[in-house]
């Protein structure tokens, strides 16, 4: 991020930070308007916190993209000089990636 902040890379810190750290906030103000008691949340309050959560939502689709461009940069070959040596460094989605994204468009379809 100091990096993004030196070369004056704005939109790539709040891509950086809505993809990193955003997740983490949605499901924890998900879970405090979930378990949070009346007394504690009005439901005023918590209708707020919900309707807040499922428009800053959208913003969830920008981890997948921060995702694929770190896949791509982080293909890595490397062949020395006699080709004795190969090393191939891939990075590659798993189940976790689809499920992610497929939650977000159910999310973004159904709200």
């Amino acid at each position: 991020v100091r990096d993004f902040w030196r070369a004056e890379v704005y939109a790539l810190i709040f891509v950086a930070a809505s993809s990193g750290g955003w997740p983490f906030l949605q499901v924890f103000l998900l879970l405090m308007a979930w378990i949070l008691p009346e007394p504690l949340l009005h439901p005023h309050t918590r209708h707020a916190v919900l309707v807040c959560v499922n428009v800053l939502g959208r913003w969830s689709l920008a981890y997948p993209v921060v995702l694929m461009f770190m896949m791509v940069a982080f293909y890595l070959e490397i062949k020395l000089v006699d080709d004795e040596v190969v090393g191939t460094l891939l990075t590659e989605p798993q189940w976790g990636l689809y499920g992610f994204l497929l939650g977000t468009s159910l999310t973004l379809v159904l709200a």
